[in-house]
């Protein structure tokens, strides 16, 4: 059986003095294209992550390129660039709006740092290890990444300050008494030959007598008084200011919050009288399954007015994310968007003049429905305007004053960026800049190839976006890669040129393009169950269809694509993801082992509800407690005596998102069946396995070897991010 494979995957590199030689020159085009190596060749202007003067009348970005990253500062009248002071390093205090004094973080405590120099004075001084004051938290955990910072050097609070620099509101973490989980560093800052450092991080699972819990913290500044809100609490995934959460009233009399029920079934919009901390409740929503803030889950889409009557609100309610205004009154609700799009980004309301301006997609239906466009409506609910017209996909980087905005557009996956200056009503302005995509096509890169498809039950059109390598052959047959993810709260598919460094799919847009170098075609498939398609579509992996149906349907897509191009080989058909796409990786093999042959799963969620924060399986599959057998089927280590196929296992030893301890319950499990695979251990590395150089070249090896058919080039020397 290996011959035959060896023997079929020899025609990948017909014409080759010899097939080492070719895989080692296609090992060395690959490492090109990895993501922490494609700007020493290609120059972007990441321009959404632009920062504006508080008048709006000046921006200034990043340049990335061979050349380094360069800050440029623009005219926000002509669109003009000149070079830039480069950026301070991120200030060690949450500025108030004066920009004259800040509150600092440090040993799990406030403290409070006056203009002109001096010595910051603390502001609270019970916080603990524990129970800590405004420290960012992720996951439904304090990650012990962050929780390390805490005793450093003073870093900036999480926080929102208000808006006569009064008021700061923040929150504390209360983990005391929540459930432990345990892992270790095993090299540490003192080298080899020394005792591993064990950590316990606090981790509730589903089902725990307790959770984490935010509570609402406001300082007066003034007073020098700290007041705990003990009645406004979040129970919450992600932490309060990162998810907008909160803001203030335009007075500073009044913080607004939202309070997320558990499992995110009702959300009720509070408000708290700053002067006594009593709490009014003002509106809320309730859902039989979930409530989405945003199409994107976070930053949520909300805001009082100023005279805090109405409330501009997003919601499912008519089946799409659309935009409301509620008369907090009595209740009624007004829309100001309707009919089939999602609203992905709330970019700025302004009540003097009567709008609130957005990005959303699937609004236009010539469009891919992925395709985001910037918008504005009315807050009388009289009309809306598309300011972003044409077949492209908009990121808008928008201030909260002045009168233009950056709009960067992208002609789908293959397209060159382009950044535009336009105006409120959309006119354009000037051409700011465009991204010369020439280095790219010097190492003959064509681009992906995005395609429409029907989902596994035929009742959706899915999309696929599809990277051959750039010595692609159409009358040769290629083995298929399905980069996964395959979980419902993100899409993961890339449907636009990856905008530069840190941008969303970014990551995957290059890994894929990467692998695919060595002799692959690779496959990008966002199924039903997955967000920005409208509440049916998202639905479709609630409860116990959780994953399955999602297989099914990469499955239904990969067969299409073979139908319609005949080098796709179907008998050589791989699978690889991260996080919550290791975990499908790995279940592909044992639910589908007919279809998937070879899987790499990377820091995989192996056990993907029960050993998690609870808030993540409450969302997506429903209350623990009336929902048991589903919690337990969804664990890898079930089907453990399924497995058929090669499976590499990938974990990083000091992963605090997603701990080891999901791939060794399942390496238990996979021991006791009595399986063959295989297992890699990383020593010191966090949850992004996909940014370690030394897994990526494993994960290549390994299709390679046992996909391919072909000898890997020995210990080839992948380049890291500094070389």
């Amino acid at each position: 059986m290996r011959f035959a494979v060896r023997a079929a995957a020899g025609l990948l590199f017909a014409g080759a003095a010899h097939p080492a030689d070719d895989i080692a020159a296609a090992y060395a085009r690959a490492a090109e294209f990895v993501p922490w190596r494609v700007h020493t060749f290609l120059t972007q202007h990441e321009a959404q992550s632009a920062r504006w003067a508080v008048d709006g009348r000046e921006f200034t970005y990043v340049v990335r390129g061979p050349q380094g990253a360069n800050r440029v500062r623009g005219d926000a009248r002509t669109g003009k660039l000149r070079p830039a002071p480069t950026a301070p390093e991120s200030p060690s205090i949450t500025f108030d709006p004066a920009g004259k004094r800040g509150i600092g973080l440090t040993n799990y405590n406030l403290w409070l740092k006056e203009g002109g120099g001096g010595a910051p004075a603390a502001l609270t001084t019970d916080g603990t290890r524990d129970n800590a004051y405004g420290a960012l938290f992720e996951f439904g955990v304090l990650l012990e990444s962050e929780r390390a910072s805490l005793t450093g050097p003073m870093r900036a609070a999480q926080g929102i300050w208000s808006p006569d620099g009064r008021w700061f509101a923040t929150f504390r973490y209360d983990q005391r008494g929540v459930g432990k989980q345990t892992y270790w560093v095993a090299v540490t800052e003192e080298g080899y030959g020394k005792r591993p450092r064990f950590v316990d991080q606090p981790s509730p699972y589903p089902g725990d007598a307790k959770n984490a819990v935010a509570t609402l913290i406001l300082v007066d500044i003034e007073q020098r008084m700290v007041r705990s809100i003990d009645a406004a609490t979040f129970e919450t995934f992600l932490d309060p200011v990162d998810s907008k959460l909160m803001h203030w009233s335009a007075d500073s009399r009044s913080l607004y919050y939202l309070q997320e029920g558990r499992g995110l079934r009702s959300v009720d919009v509070r408000r708290v009288d700053v002067a006594n901390g009593a709490i009014e409740d003002l509106y809320r929503e309730t859902s039989d399954t979930y409530l989405m803030l945003s199409g994107t889950r976070y930053p949520a889409i909300w805001q009082v007015s100023g005279d805090g009557r109405r409330l501009l609100w997003y919601s499912e309610r008519d089946g799409w994310g659309n935009l409301y205004d509620i008369d907090l009154r009595g209740g009624a609700a007004r829309p100001l968007t309707s009919g089939p799009g999602v609203v992905t980004k709330l970019l700025r309301i302004d009540e003097r003049a009567g709008w609130v301006y957005f990005l959303a997609c699937g609004r236009s239906a010539d469009l891919d429905p992925y395709f985001r466009q910037a918008w504005r409506a009315r807050l009388d609910g009289s009309r809306v305007e598309l300011l972003t017209p044409g077949n492209a996909d908009h990121v808008v980087s928008m201030p909260a004053r002045g009168s233009s905005f950056l709009d960067i557009s992208t002609a789908g996956v293959a397209g060159a960026p382009r950044v535009e200056l336009r105006s409120l009503d959309g006119k354009m302005l000037a051409r700011v800049a465009d991204t010369d995509l020439a280095p790219l096509r010097a190492r003959g890169w064509r681009g992906p190839e995005r395609v429409k498809l029907r989902s596994a039950d035929d009742r959706y059109d899915i999309y696929a976006t599809v990277f051959r390598p750039t010595s692609f052959d159409p009358a040769r047959k290629y083995p298929v890669l399905d980069y996964i993810y395959g979980i419902a709260s993100l899409a993961r598919t890339p449907w636009s040129f990856p905008l530069g460094a840190g941008y969303e799919m970014a990551d995957s847009y290059w890994h894929s393009q990467a692998i695919a170098e060595l002799g692959f075609i690779v496959i990008k498939v966002d199924s039903p169950g997955t967000p920005l398609r409208g509440r049916r579509f998202a639905r479709e992996s609630y409860g116990a269809a959780h994953v399955g149906a999602m297989l099914d349907s990469h499955i239904a897509a990969a067969r299409q694509l073979a139908a319609r191009d005949p080098s796709f080989d179907l008998d050589r058909m791989g699978i690889f993801g991260s996080s919550g796409g290791g975990f499908t990786s790995a279940r592909a093999l044992l639910l589908h082992p007919e279809f998937y042959k070879v899987a790499v799963a990377f820091s995989g969620a192996h056990d993907l509800l029960r050993l998690y924060g609870p808030e993540w399986g409450e969302r997506y599959i429903g209350p623990y407690a009336s929902n048991r057998e589903t919690y337990d089927r969804l664990s890898n280590t079930a089907f453990a005596e399924r497995l058929r196929g090669k499976l590499l296992l990938v974990h990083g030893e000091a992963d605090s998102e997603v701990t080891i301890s999901h791939t060794q319950q399942f390496v238990h499990a996979l021991i006791a069946a009595n399986r063959d695979f295989d297992l890699l251990y990383v020593p010191n590395m966090e949850h992004d396995m996909d940014s370690n150089p030394y897994a990526v070249r494993r994960r290549w090896d390994y299709f390679v070897e046992n996909l391919a058919g072909l000898a890997p080039p020995p210990q080839f020397p992948m380049p890291g991010p500094a070389d």
